[in-house]
């Protein structure tokens, strides 16, 4: 387990000047006064099993119903609210190509956010240097905080779609710039792949819209502003959209994908066909020497000197002339 500590008092961000080892005790909550908790706003970020939240939890006095939600969030989003506390449970990825999503909880509390991951793969701890350069500014309460942390989660978002985009627009282009108008298995595995997870993150986007939506409607709350509240619904509109805009993609792949197998299955058909054709040519030429092959022994032509000769010119016009006529019909194209 790994723990951070960040704090931000009316603007100005610092961090404590030495590292806190994984074994040491668990931060203790910030100042119960009305006046410093107004004015301090405390980050409390840890990396490891959910059960390092037991700790935190209790020396918060929260009840043992929320340890249960806490300890809980894992592969399903999570909304969930009281007078002291909110507590969220987002979808991250660490980018658009990553199979599974994972769950990071947020804590809201008075003067404080917790956050959890089991990993730190989607950034979070990277906030810190934004956050201490000049983002700070604008957190004047743990909910400001909480809406900073919302809203980069929702930009790496934005980042995976904008980067499944470009590999997109790179999957049609090399569709368009085929030589022999046949894409690769490669290729064809590539684009199932992009639709794959297309649809993986379309799943992720509906959750945390879900989750922006009902964040919205559990307003008003004690421990949110009003000004909180319109950022928040400005969140929560801009993932609709980024929801649906993941939904078009999604179809341009499915579109994409289903043009490889349109072009995989006519040159199918065309094999088909030639070998169609094939038959259709041999077929007489078939017939003819399995009558001159039969062991009769009154068969008319077998003394004639030229029989073989003529049998063989007429083998040859009859498969040239099927083939002269199949290709005026067309069907050699």
């Amino acid at each position: 387990m790994k723990q951070r500590i960040l704090h931000i008092d009316q603007g100005r961000c610092s961090v404590p000047s030495t590292p806190i080892p994984p074994s040491a005790p668990l931060c203790p909550p910030p100042a119960a006064t009305q006046e410093e908790a107004s004015s301090r706003v405390q980050w409390l970020h840890i990396t490891g099993s959910t059960e390092a939240l037991r700790t935190v939890l209790a020396a918060r006095g929260l009840p043992i119903a929320l340890w249960r939600k806490v300890l809980g969030v894992s592969h399903f989003p999570l909304v969930k609210s009281a007078e002291g506390y909110i507590l969220l449970g987002m979808p991250v990825r660490a980018n658009w190509a990553t199979p599974q999503a994972a769950y990071i909880v947020l804590l809201l509390l008075p003067g404080e956010v917790v956050t959890l991951t089991e990993k730190e793969e989607h950034g979070l701890e990277s906030l810190q240097h934004p956050l201490c350069s000049g983002d700070a500014q604008s957190i004047r309460s743990a909910s400001d905080l909480l809406l900073y942390l919302l809203d980069n989660l929702i930009e790496s978002n934005i980042r995976h779609y904008v980067e499944l985009r470009n590999h997109t627009e790179q999957l049609s282009e090399k569709i368009n710039a085929l030589s022999k108008g046949v894409p690769s298995r490669e290729l064809v595995r590539t684009i199932h792949h992009a639709h794959r997870q297309a649809v993986r993150l379309i799943n992720q986007f509906q959750d945390a819209f879900f989750i922006l939506f009902h964040l919205s409607a559990a307003l008003p709350h004690p421990l949110f502003g009003s000004n909180g509240r319109l950022r928040l619904r400005n969140l929560t509109e801009g993932q609709d959209h980024l929801t649906s805009s993941m939904r078009q993609l999604a179809a341009i792949l499915g579109d994409l994908q289903q043009l490889c197998h349109y072009i995989l299955q006519r040159q199918t058909d065309q094999r088909i066909s030639r070998l169609t054709v094939l038959s259709a040519i041999f077929m007489p030429l078939t017939l003819i020497t399995g009558i001159f092959g039969m062991n009769f022994q009154n068969m008319p032509g077998l003394d004639w000197p030229y029989g073989f000769d003529v049998a063989l010119i007429a083998m040859l016009v009859i498969g040239l002339g099927l083939w002269l006529i199949l290709r005026w019909r067309g069907w050699l194209r």
